[in-house]
């Protein structure tokens, strides 16, 4: 791990610490308040991983920078329950609304921006009523109903690529199954109504 390092400090017989120092880049979304509970099992994990790779660090060779991403991950996992669920779920809201235009935004690419495992994007929509896919469809919907109401420029085709739905067909039967009415009749019905 070229820019992470890791140096241990014996206080006494029975007692060592590790500290292990990342980029604060990869660690910026996971500055978490609270303690680390040591007899969770993803902390006993995540020590585990961190002890073996400090005791290997000499012989890991090209290896050693991949293992930067594990061990954020592990954090993550590790530290995720202190994390407040609200700021959470608001900060993949606007991670997600930010992005919605782009076809290829998934879970993967949502949770590595944000620094979290993909289990937690998801156990974070747990209660909410919502999945990641459902929230994302009904964000994307809601920008292409806003343009649409607004007579935007375009076809619908377009309005909904401009959102993120990359095939014309599929637009059409989520908004017409949302909405009752087909993007087309949408936009009758709101631009005759001015």
């Amino acid at each position: 791990m070229r820019s992470t390092s890791a140096t241990t400090s014996r206080s006494c017989d029975d007692f060592a610490i590790l500290c292990v120092r990342l980029p604060r880049a990869r660690l910026a979304a996971r500055a978490l308040p609270g303690r680390i509970d040591g007899a969770r099992p993803e902390t006993r994990v995540t020590t585990a991983l961190m002890r073996a790779i400090w005791s290997d660090a000499t012989t890991l060779g090209p290896h050693a920078a991949s293992l930067e991403g594990a061990v954020c991950g592990l954090l993550d996992a590790a530290l995720g329950h202190l994390r407040p669920p609200a700021a959470t779920m608001d900060r993949i809201r606007v991670h997600v609304r930010a992005r919605l235009s782009e076809p290829g935004l998934n879970p993967t690419s949502v949770a590595r921006s944000l620094g979290m495992s993909v289990r937690t994007l998801h156990a974070s929509f747990e209660g909410t009523g919502n999945t990641f896919a459902a929230y994302v469809r009904a964000e994307r919907l809601a920008r292409c109903a806003a343009d649409l109401r607004a007579g935007r420029n375009g076809g619908i085709a377009e309005i909904g690529w401009r959102w993120g739905f990359s095939d014309p067909a599929h637009f059409s039967r989520v908004f017409t199954a949302t909405f009752g009415v087909s993007p087309r009749a949408y936009r009758a019905e709101h631009t005759a109504a001015r």
